[in-house]
Parts: C-alpha cells; structure tokens; sequence
C-alpha cells in the first residue's frame, strides 16, 4: 500500500513482513521541519538509519534536523508505518 505513494521511493521487507525499510522523500510541509531528531516524537518501533542531502549521507544524530528535499531512510516495525509516513507528509 505504502510503495504506491510518491513518497516512499524504495521498500525492504524482513523478518516475513514485520520489519521494514523504507526510504522517504521528506515533503517542504512535512510535521517535522526545523525539529531536531531527539524531539520528534517517533513510534516506539521505528529508527531513523540514514538522511540522504543532496550527495551528503548523514549518519542521523539526536541533534540533526530534517529539510525539505532530504530522503530518510527508516527501519521500522510494520505496525508503525502509517504515523512514520504522517512525519514526513503533510
């Protein structure tokens, strides 16, 4: 359902469905602009793993922030992907 959308550009499944890696392009409305990655409210089984900017891959820190453009990629539970996305997208 989720690869259908124009944000997720790329999908892993492991673990026979339960763990999932996905890559999404993070929209110029998205909730968690401006916001450090420490304080953004993520569900419990989800990680952010990668930021893509541009040809610079960020190895995510507490104190990095997400911008417009950026790609994520994310490691998480199947049961959490629909609020990881509403991080994302407006």
């Amino acid at each position: 359902r989720l690869l259908h959308q124009k944000s997720v550009t790329s999908l892993a499944v492991l673990e026979d469905g339960k763990i999932e890696i996905l890559e999404f392009a993070v929209a110029g409305d998205a909730p968690v602009l401006g916001t450090q990655l420490k304080d953004i409210r993520f569900p419990q089984n989800a990680l952010v793993a990668t930021i893509l900017r541009g040809e610079q891959v960020i190895v995510p820190a507490g104190s990095d922030e997400l911008h417009a453009g950026d790609s994520v990629i994310i490691i998480a539970g199947s049961d959490c992907l629909e609020a990881v996305q509403r991080l994302f997208q407006r």
